[in-house]
């Protein structure tokens, strides 16, 4: 009877046994899980954070590029400004220049004038040598006439554009930002005599 009473007893010291290395091996797997979920726990918090720094730093990059744009705003309007009455002025001394009846080759600096400002085109060699100008003064009176006359070209083109844009953009709301463009034009205009 010992004997089966110790074969009952060893039967179970090994379930209770087995039943121990079950437990064990679930609380094992329940640790494990327990890690990942909070690895799973920690990379989302992560992730949440990457993304709230992208959020914040994509809304101060919104607002510096809407204050460049305003600065690059103010400059074009100053700047087509500026081009505007410049134009204007090249055009009224051009205009003026060549309405007065005067010999414009005959005075050094009348010459050099007429030159920048309405061109002696076939005439300027024969000028240039009754003055005694350089190779160097004639490339850069040529420099300079080119550099006026690109200028007229260059405001007349700007207002061909603004005009195209305004009539094909597929959303007017689109083009009002340049509405300042149009208006310092109107303005240097109406400033002119």
């Amino acid at each position: 009877m010992t004997s089966a009473y110790q074969q009952q007893l060893a039967q179970q010291l090994r379930a209770a046994e087995d039943e121990l290395a079950k437990w064990r091996r679930q609380g094992r797997r329940a640790d494990r899980y327990r890690a990942a979920w909070h690895n799973a726990r920690m990379r989302a918090n992560s992730a949440r954070s990457d993304y709230e720094y992208t959020v914040d730093l994509a809304r101060r990059d919104i607002g510096y590029v809407d204050r460049l744009a305003e600065a690059q705003k103010i400059r074009a309007e100053v700047a087509e400004a500026h081009l505007t009455a410049t134009a204007k002025a090249l055009a009224s001394a051009h205009q003026a220049i060549t309405r007065d009846p005067r010999d414009w080759a005959s005075d050094r600096r009348d010459a050099w004038l007429y030159a920048l400002l309405v061109g002696w085109n076939d005439a300027l060699d024969e000028v240039a040598a009754r003055h005694g100008w350089s190779a160097d003064d004639v490339t850069q009176i040529q420099a300079y006439r080119e550099s006026i006359t690109a200028t007229a070209a260059l405001n007349e083109a700007i207002a061909a554009l603004l005009a195209e844009l305004a009539a094909t953009a597929p959303d007017p709301q689109i083009f009002t930002g340049l509405d300042f463009l149009f208006n310092a034009a109107a303005q240097s205009t109406e400033a002119q005599p």
